[in-house]
């Protein structure tokens, strides 16, 4: 029985349940008071697959009773004329040879007259379905066929008879096929020649005058219309199994996107099966972070509809930060709709700047994946995310001993155990120093653990400057303290390069390159940059005179600054002097000027 929803004669249905439109379809076909049908909706939501997968198992199933089932796209059609031969020549029939031929006898006794003709005409004993063919298709091989085709146009047209017939894709025919020419045709062989007729279409995108005509012609023609608007969730299970990894988080993106598209849910497998082979030994909690950055890439890549282009949202993520969302700045009230709208998103699902974005974007406006690129970006990931997963386990071990007053110490220190006996390689310095601290507070030997930390992590020790962490947050065990200190005087060789190449990476500096650069004379740093280093520019104005004008509240160390910049100062000095070439430099690229008098 059909749903009920009444609007003159004509019954409109919304729904988004598969179960729901195909038991509405199974009830069409077994009214003999309805003979057209739309289905509409969205455009790659499914509309033309759902149909396709419904007819065909009712084909299958032999429960259609019509002759013959025609599909025929609109896209890029030209005129009726064109439109009735397509539907006469792409027919399938559907029933025998005899019930076919009986059809056609009885129609002919009927009302058929060119039909009759044609029969009259075949020879005795041929078979009527061949000399029916053998009209149509050999028509256009005879000389001044075009005198014909109003005939076979005739002969063609008198064939269709109790057709089931799937007209798509009506909003993308040709101007000179109108909606006023369709909609009659429609009704012609749905009354007077007994057809079934599926009409599919995305209404929302008939240009005026053709929704204008639409909407004129439906109520008379228009017998029952389905608005389809299948969940997000039926749409992705047509494209991926159900044990694919992540099936739900990928259904959260989309419903956050509001995008029930079947070609971006094609695009996007095939662009995650693209990228499988280089996550899939990685952290779980990292595959499905590169997995959701994708998806969204990939709606605003191959989504026309969508209000955020793809180069868009590769800029926004650039510039996305937790401030940047969190923040209630009056600037905030300036953003376009656009910026809103991926501030909504990326907030939403956590989606901030990686390194591998860039790798991912090409993929899909270049079709190339940088392989090597894209590996090395995704093991430096890894190990981040496998430090982070390790810090978050810390702070859940934490979380026991600052989220209760119980005597749980034996439990504090089994967690903060068996995380230090999992991976020590994974752990900060901070935590790691916090950890031992704690075990030793209540009575535990941790050398091992520090022994075991230092091996582990000896490379990366000797190279970091822990200047800033000693001077914030003081290492309690002086055995940790000391081994570090060996490492970096054992490892560390100072030499202007790389104490410079440092601070300008980091913009930052620790005790030790500021007590090695104020003990530079004015002759060793004038004998540095007469030495050709690379990238000397950067080197002095973003190095060695960050130190200019810089003053501290230690007078030692206010004059270490000081001695720096004066020292660098002299050394330029004494370089402009040398030639006017030498003076220009100096003057334009570090705003000392020497007077020319003062050339040599």
């Amino acid at each position: 029985m059909l749903p009920v929803g009444v609007q003159g004669h004509r019954l409109l249905i919304n729904m988004n349940s598969t179960a729901t439109i195909e038991n509405t379809l199974n009830s069409f076909f077994s009214e003999k008071d309805f003979s057209v049908l739309v289905l509409r909706g969205a455009w790659g939501i499914g509309k033309t697959y759902f149909w396709e997968n419904y007819i065909q198992e009712k084909i299958n199933k032999k429960e259609i009773e019509q002759t013959a089932y025609s599909y025929v796209s609109l896209f890029g059609l030209h005129g009726l004329s064109e439109l009735k031969s397509r539907i006469f020549r792409v027919g399938k029939i559907l029933k025998t040879r005899k019930e076919v031929e009986k059809e056609l006898e009885d129609s002919s006794q009927e009302e058929n007259q060119i039909l009759r003709a044609v029969l009259n005409m075949r020879s005795s004993g041929q078979n009527l379905l061949r000399s029916l063919g053998q009209i149509s298709q050999i028509s256009k091989f005879l000389p001044q066929s075009k005198n014909f085709s109003p005939i076979i146009d005739l002969v063609e047209y008198s064939l269709i008879n109790n057709y089931l017939i799937c007209l798509d894709d009506i909003e993308r025919k040709e101007d000179d096929l109108t909606i006023r020419q369709i909609m009659g045709f429609v009704d012609e062989i749905s009354k007077r020649k007994k057809c079934k007729v599926i009409l599919i279409l995305n209404d929302k995108t008939l240009s005026q005058q053709d929704l204008e005509e639409f909407n004129k012609y439906r109520e008379k023609v228009v017998d029952l219309e389905i608005e389809y608007q299948p969940t997000i969730r039926d749409n992705l299970l047509k494209v991926f199994e159900l044990i694919y990894p992540f099936l739900e988080d990928f259904i959260n993106v989309f419903q956050i996107l509001n995008v029930s598209n079947i070609r971006i849910f094609k695009k996007f497998k095939w662009s995650a099966n693209k990228v499988q082979k280089f996550i899939e030994t990685t952290e779980p909690s990292l595959q499905k972070q590169v997995l959701i950055r994708l998806a969204v890439f990939c709606w605003g890549f191959f989504n026309s509809e969508s209000t955020l282009s793809l180069s868009f949202i590769s800029k926004s993520i650039k510039e996305t930060t937790w401030l940047s969302i969190l923040s209630d700045h009056e600037e905030n009230k300036k953003w376009t709709e656009e910026e809103k709208e991926w501030s909504y998103i990326a907030s939403t699902l956590g989606i901030f700047p990686s390194n591998y974005d860039d790798h991912l974007i090409s993929m899909l406006t270049d079709g190339y994946l940088n392989e090597a690129g894209f590996r090395e970006e995704i093991n430096k990931a890894n190990q981040k995310e496998k430090v982070d997963i390790t810090q978050k386990k810390l702070r859940e071990a934490w979380d026991i001993y600052a989220d209760s007053f119980e005597d749980n110490i034996e439990h504090l220190k089994s967690a903060i155990q068996d995380i230090l006996n999992a991976d020590l390689s994974k752990i900060s310095l901070w935590d790691f120093s916090q950890s031992i601290d704690l075990l030793e507070d209540y009575g535990d030997d941790v050398s091992d653990y520090i022994e075991k930390y230092i091996a582990l992590n000896s490379q990366e020790l000797a190279s970091t400057n822990p200047e800033g962490f000693w001077s914030v947050r003081k290492i309690k065990n002086s055995i940790l303290e000391t081994k570090i200190q060996e490492l970096r005087s054992s490892s560390k060789i100072f030499n202007i390069d790389d104490i410079l190449n440092e601070i300008v990476k980091k913009q930052g500096w620790g005790r030790e390159e500021v007590e090695f650069l104020s003990s530079l004379t004015e002759e060793r740093i004038y004998e540095w940059m007469m030495s050709k280093p690379d990238r000397i520019v950067s080197k002095i104005r973003k190095g060695l005179f960050l130190f200019q004008g810089l003053t501290s509240n230690n007078e030692e160390e206010h004059r270490k600054y000081k001695a720096i910049a004066d020292n660098t100062t002299a050394a330029l000095v004494r370089i402009a002097k040398q030639n006017p070439l030498n003076r220009k430099r100096v003057k334009f690229i570090y705003k000392i000027d020497v007077p020319e008098n003062e050339l040599n």
